[in-house]
């Protein structure tokens, strides 16, 4: 895509430091770039809307709310209190809940320890 011009070297599993640590990074100027998720949340309360189960219907309706208002707002909350700058918002894939009795909603989930 660059002919050459952008070299990129992966850091797998951590190699470089958690999450956290990473983006603290970027702050720093030591760290070009990262995958990160709800972290954010310690500077942009808004990127947790990202996260929040059973908000979206499916992956088109998280898109459409990312590429939205939602997501500009998510976005310019970053750029404002973490002093970093989204290029792309992006589905990290379904999460897997386990349990020993059948959960069917949310409100299965009443009194259960996780």
């Amino acid at each position: 895509l660059t002919d050459g011009r952008i070299a990129v070297e992966v850091f797998p599993n951590e190699s470089l430091g958690k999450e956290i640590d990473l983006i603290n990074g970027m702050q720093l100027g030591t760290v070009d770039m990262t995958i990160t998720g709800e972290s954010l949340q310690n500077w942009a309360p808004l990127a947790a809307l990202l996260a929040v189960p059973y908000a979206y219907k499916s992956l088109d309706h998280m898109d459409e709310v990312a590429s939205g208002e939602i997501g500009d707002d998510i976005r310019d909350q970053i750029i404002a209190n973490a002093q970093i700058r989204p290029i792309a918002f992006f589905a990290r894939g379904p999460r897997n809940l386990t349990s020993q009795r059948p959960i069917a909603s949310p409100a299965d989930l009443n009194g259960m320890k996780m």
